[in-house]
């Protein structure tokens, strides 16, 4: 199938079959998705290291080194003895995922400590500058991170994301215990935007391993400037993970979006957002469709084994002669709506013997839309043979 599409309002399709077939059907719906506010694209800030273009470089410290008395966190702090390097993915141990930069099993500077003697933490930092207006356009800051066992995310000296490490940890707290899938996870968390100032900001963690044994340390981030519009207002459909999700919960969305609700069986709850900051089940912000036609609408359709004269893909041109009837279109199935030519003989959905279908098929549809202000996207639902 080819489809060609040059103006936004006019909807073709070139339907072409490169050998002798017995069924052809069409049927399409377009669907026209709109957001409260125009998406608007985000920026990468920290990328992980698996991606080595444009990767981050950071600064490290291991070696049995503890900061705990120490104002690491904060951008003043000068790294003494500290290493750098570039991509991330640091660690050592189980392979996936690649540790680009490797951990030494060791008491060096970098080193994670050796088997029996492993090190409770490890420190990293990175400085990002964020301009005065991509900060200002930002809703909030997206924190993706991999780890192996434990970790604590700092922006600014603040705290931002704790994973599998207890409250107040210390250099000397080993994680909750081990993790699974040897760090290839990406934990995703939304974080306020109020951590971050213009100009540079100190990403600071702290890996901590489960314990003296430890087989593997693991540690990637990646920070994103979120664009997305407030969702407030929204509807929204939760989504379980599994079957033990379901119950009296809180339904929550990116800190801003909040529902009590009650779900006995697989089907989810939905309800309207609102601006409560708790957190909770995952869910899902529907999209606010318009549906611009549906499946079995009317279309201009042309075949008669010859291409049509002129622009035929274009808004402009004349398609009067063209034939007109409803979807679904086609030949074979004893289902169509709209029975179009088999081929040579020219009859509507009769097949001869040694009469070839026709090659192409083409159909046309004119489609109004009002404004484009607040479109996301414009999603085609179709069904075709071949």
């Amino acid at each position: 199938m080819v489809v060609k599409a040059y103006q936004p309002d006019l909807i073709r399709y070139q339907i072409k079959d490169n050998i002798m077939k017995k069924l052809f059907t069409f049927l399409l719906t377009l669907l026209i998705v709109f957001y409260n506010n125009q998406a608007k694209a985000n920026d990468t800030l920290v990328r992980f290291g698996q991606n080595l273009a444009g990767a981050a470089q950071w600064s490290y410290k291991g070696g049995g080194t503890n900061l705990d008395a120490i104002a690491w966190k904060t951008l003043a702090y000068a790294e003494p003895s500290w290493l750098t390097a570039r991509p991330s993915a640091f660690g050592f141990g189980t392979n996936p995922p690649l540790r680009n930069t490797a951990i030494p099993e060791d008491a060096t500077a970098g080193g994670g400590g050796v088997v029996g003697a492993r090190y409770p933490t490890l420190y990293f930092r990175k400085v990002v500058n964020i301009t005065n207006p991509q900060l200002i356009s930002y809703t909030n800051f997206i924190i993706q991170s991999k780890f192996d066992d434990g970790i604590i995310i700092w922006v600014n000296g603040v705290e931002a994301f704790r994973n599998n490490v207890a409250s107040g940890a210390t250099y000397n707290t080993w994680a909750n215990g081990t993790i699974g899938n040897s760090g290839a996870d990406i934990y995703t968390d939304y974080i306020n935007k109020s951590l971050f100032t213009a100009g540079n900001n100190i990403i600071a963690v702290e890996i901590h391993q489960a314990d003296v044994n430890s087989t593997d340390l693991f540690f990637d981030l990646q920070l994103i400037g979120n664009r997305a519009a407030n969702n407030l207002g929204r509807p929204f459909t939760v989504r379980y993970n599994n079957a033990s999700e379901r119950g009296n919960i809180l339904f929550v969305a990116n800190n801003i979006i909040t529902s009590q609700g009650t779900a006995t069986n697989e089907a989810p709850p939905t309800g309207t957002a609102t601006n409560n900051g708790s957190t909770g089940a995952y869910i899902d912000i529907d999209d606010v469709n318009t549906n611009l036609f549906p499946l079995g609408s009317s279309w201009k359709w042309f075949s008669n084994g010859t291409q049509p004269a002129g622009n035929w893909d274009e808004p402009s041109y004349n398609d009067a002669a063209w034939a007109i009837g409803n979807g679904e279109f086609g030949f074979g199935d004893a289902d169509e709506t709209t029975c179009i030519p088999y081929g040579c003989n020219g009859n509507n959905c009769v097949s001869t013997a040694g009469c070839n279908t026709y090659w192409t098929y083409y159909y046309r549809k004119t489609v109004n839309i009002a404004s484009l202000a607040g479109v996301d996207k414009i999603l085609f639902n179709y069904k075709r043979d071949d």
